[in-house]
């Protein structure tokens, strides 16, 4: 039962990129770091990884932060350096003298901030349900958190800030996510 429902997922969120291909191919005013080919955006069959919509470079390796405080991630060691990371890279905490409250904090691009949280609160509720297996969450939140832990330093990523706005539902922006492939250089 577990299985073919991890399939459905799978075919869900397959079902969604191919649509936000067709919407992205269609809107002339994305532009940016989309360097893929007419040729490429054409549908995907189902069970095959998309083609690359995003292309964002990383120099040397996924940046990673030593923080001060370490929270564990519900899903492993595996995520908690990422998800650290993350947090210390796009939130920044302010103190502030005039006021009633002694500090503020700053949200790095909230777009892909709030993307990213909805994603794993989406996560945990369907571990919790039991909808989605560990290693299937594991692996989509580690590409995921990579993704934007690259993003972060990206200046040009303003495409898939502007696609991550459009996306209501965590599948949409899983299969956002999806289509972003990191270039090492």
């Amino acid at each position: 039962m577990k299985r073919i429902i991890s399939m459905a997922v799978v075919l869900v969120i397959t079902m969604a990129a191919m649509a936000q291909k067709g919407e992205l191919a269609m809107n002339e005013n994305i532009s940016g770091k989309d360097n893929v080919s007419s040729n490429e955006k054409e549908a995907t069959p189902v069970g095959k990884k998309p083609k690359a919509a995003f292309i964002f470079d990383v120099y040397g390796e996924i940046p990673a932060t030593k923080p001060v405080f370490e929270a564990e991630h519900y899903l492993g060691s595996d995520i908690t350096g990422k998800w650290n990371t993350f947090i210390q890279n796009y939130t920044h905490e302010y103190d502030v003298t005039i006021g009633f409250t002694d500090s503020s904090v700053e949200i790095l691009k909230p777009s892909i901030y709030k993307a990213v949280n909805k994603v794993n609160k989406y996560y945990k509720k369907a571990l919790k349900k039991e909808e989605v297996s560990r290693e299937v969450a594991t692996f989509n939140m580690g590409h995921i958190l990579d993704c934007a832990n690259v993003m972060c330093f990206d200046d040009n990523s303003k495409s898939f800030e502007e696609a991550l706005k459009s996306a209501n539902e965590p599948e949409e922006i899983i299969a956002l996510f999806n289509q972003v492939t990191l270039r090492k250089l």
